[in-house]
């Protein structure tokens, strides 16, 4: 912001942000509104921004471009904010949503100063997000695809240790299929997906993997037994700031750790967690307990004192919770895990020092040529053809 605003000239602006356009209510102080709809990618969203100045205050709803769209509008405007939509949509009428009434609520909600504001993440948190979501659906996607090599293996009475597909692998799969052809380029397709899977899979380990040699609060959280490259990133990437949790209970609370609370006169209590926040950090909490699961005697006694009176599922919630506010505390005080494995922590930091750094990175993205399929539809017969680098079928390489 540069310079005070001046009340008398102030404009509160809503914006209701979509895809390919952004509708406009523009409140002014004096009790004048008007609305209009704003073209993005062509000159009337430059122009909308050099309409812009420093008494005028902008709030989007939070939404899939709202954090790069927000970060546009803030060189222009006095103020710029990013709300909660389940604010938005308790002030909306459900009688009558539309854009006009989306962009009047965001402006008024501003105006009375109601607006729930959420925390922008860097761009550089995003792309960590981003990283570790693909690396999450991609173990997915291999699982599923070794799941149904499995299950046809079993049906076949075939014996073989689903991984990555190798020589031998090769050899007894043509072996055994090799007058189904249907049934082998079945085999085919999976093997081959399931080896793309594994390597790329590798190849996200190794940029996370660097990143956390140059991360001082990945180092930290590497220092808990059942924390690994993988999950210390995912929930650094959840939590950005730590500055911004005052403390340990605002924190699982954004994790959804906290339990939903009834209340009615003189009647109170408490029910499952509310799975309120990113399911990933709940993911990486609970495996990270299971991970300290006889390499932790501070999270094993805690664990079992509290199964002994609760179901197994609960406890496990409850060890999440726990590990999560030792990790505030952590990050908080700059401290390492009081239980620390010294032994592990030194394997895992002499493992990450063959990591490369992350300038040392130069990942390439591939020619278009690299991304076109090696089948395609003849234009001429209307036909599927292979072309020379797609002939013949195979399961794959195995490096």
């Amino acid at each position: 912001m540069c310079g005070p605003m001046r009340w008398e000239s102030m404009r509160f602006i809503g914006v209701d942000l979509h895809k390919s356009y952004a509708y406009v209510f523009e409140l002014g102080q004096d009790g004048g509104k008007k609305h209009y709809r704003v073209s993005i990618g062509n000159d009337e969203l430059p122009a909308f921004l050099n309409s812009l100045d420093q008494d005028a205050q902008v709030v989007v709803e939070a939404s899939t471009n709202s954090f790069r769209f927000s970060e546009m509008l803030a060189p222009f405007a006095g103020r710029v904010v990013v709300s909660d939509p389940a604010q938005t949509r308790g002030a909306l009428s459900q009688a009558a949503i539309t854009d006009h009434k989306a962009a009047e609520a965001l402006a008024r909600l501003l105006q009375s100063n109601f607006i729930r504001e959420v925390w922008v993440p860097t761009p550089r948190t995003r792309a960590l997000r981003s990283q570790v979501a693909l690396y999450r659906d991609l173990s997915r996607m291999r699982t599923q695809f070794i799941n149904r090599l499995k299950s046809l293996l079993q049906q076949e009475f075939v014996p073989l240790k689903i991984g990555r597909i190798g020589p031998k692998s090769h050899a007894l799969l043509d072996s055994q299929f090799k007058d189904q052809p249907e049934l082998r380029f079945y085999l085919c397709s999976l093997a081959r997906s399931i080896n793309h899977l594994n390597s790329e899979l590798a190849k996200l380990e190794y940029a996370l993997g660097a990143w956390t040699k140059i991360s001082d609060d990945a180092q930290l959280l590497l220092t808990i037994p059942g924390m690994g490259v993988i999950l210390a990133v995912t929930l650094l990437a959840q939590i950005g700031d730590i500055k911004r949790f005052p403390t340990a209970a605002k924190l699982c609370s954004y994790a959804g750790l906290v339990p939903q609370i009834y209340e009615s006169g003189k009647t109170r209590r408490c029910g499952a967690i509310s799975r309120a926040g990113r399911g990933s950090m709940r993911w990486a909490l609970t495996l990270a307990v299971w991970g300290c699961s006889g390499r932790s005697q501070a999270i094993d006694d805690f664990k079992k004192r509290l199964g002994e009176r609760r179901p197994k599922i609960v406890a496990s919630t409850a060890a999440a919770r726990k590990l999560l506010t030792v990790i505030w505390s952590m990050l908080t005080y700059r401290r390492t895990f009081r239980d620390e494995n010294p032994a592990l922590s030194e394997r895992k930091r002499l493992s990450l020092e063959a990591w490369p750094e992350p300038k040392e990175l130069a990942l390439e993205l591939p020619k278009i040529e690299d991304l076109r399929p090696s089948v395609k539809r003849s234009k001429r017969t209307g036909r599927l053809e292979s072309s020379p680098a797609g002939e013949g079928f195979d399961f794959g390489s195995s490096e």
